[in-house]
């Protein structure tokens, strides 16, 4: 009788899981970031967005412990969630791209060298 009550339930928190899987701003970033070649200049903006969202986070987180309104938590929560997924995604790119020579790929006559002398070093 307890699962019939809980289905309801679970089935709303896997609706809104995939709707933010789908359409979350972040989540649409980094599917796009992972879609592509992996570049330092993606890396560097990807780390700068997750450096500007912590730091609105923590404006906010402070704007709130010091008498704010209770629902800006959710919005700490977002940030928070945002800026850890940019930082991932832009510490994943640059990880991809340092295996295989990421100062050299950002130029298009040399990413082929670079990846050909890169991958038959051993």
């Amino acid at each position: 009788m307890v699962i019939v009550l809980a289905l309801p339930a679970i089935f709303a928190v896997a609706a809104i899981h995939r709707f933010l899987q789908l359409y979350a701003p972040t989540n649409l970033l980094v599917r796009q970031v992972r879609a592509q070649e992996p570049r330092c200049s993606v890396a560097a903006v990807l780390s700068g967005l997750a450096t500007t969202l912590l730091v609105m986070m923590h404006l906010l987180g402070e704007a709130v412990a010091n008498g704010g309104p209770g629902w800006l938590n959710l919005a700490v929560l977002m940030l928070a969630l945002g800026g850890h997924q940019g930082c991932r995604a832009g510490v994943d790119r640059h990880g991809a791209g340092h295996r295989r020579g990421c100062a050299l790929r950002d130029d298009p006559r040399v990413a082929s060298a670079a990846g050909v002398f890169i991958g038959s070093a051993v």
